[in-house]
């Protein structure tokens, strides 16, 4: 299992090569991606913005996006049909937005 500083450093690399990547290309993409964990855009849980990710790696994500070392933009559902895969889910329409019901944001994510 890799650290979260380790998963930072390869992020950093990652977004260097593929600006603007989706969550479907980490996944794919990053060894050692897959994992229990979701992250998400809410507290509740009810944004999704992808499953089954290993435990460092959502907490390097989210440090590295409350830092701002990296920004995540909302994205059309085309980019994830282009990169072989998209959630079955409800899309959600805004990152702020409370959802009784889980809806995936599919995302793209850079360097800032």
């Amino acid at each position: 299992m890799k650290t979260i500083e380790q998963w930072k450093d390869e992020l950093t690399e990652f977004f260097r090569r593929r600006p603007g990547a989706s969550m479907a290309e980490i996944a794919r993409l990053l060894p050692d991606a897959r994992g229990e964990r979701s992250l998400c855009a809410d507290q509740e849980g009810t944004i999704l913005i992808w499953p089954d990710l290993e435990q460092n790696l959502v907490t390097a994500l989210c440090q590295m996006m409350n830092s701002g070392e990296i920004e995540v933009r909302p994205c059309h559902v085309l980019i994830y049909l282009i990169d072989g895969c998209v959630l079955q889910m409800p899309i959600a329409k805004q990152m702020k937005r409370p959802y009784k019901k889980t809806h995936w944001l599919p995302v793209t994510l850079s360097l800032k």
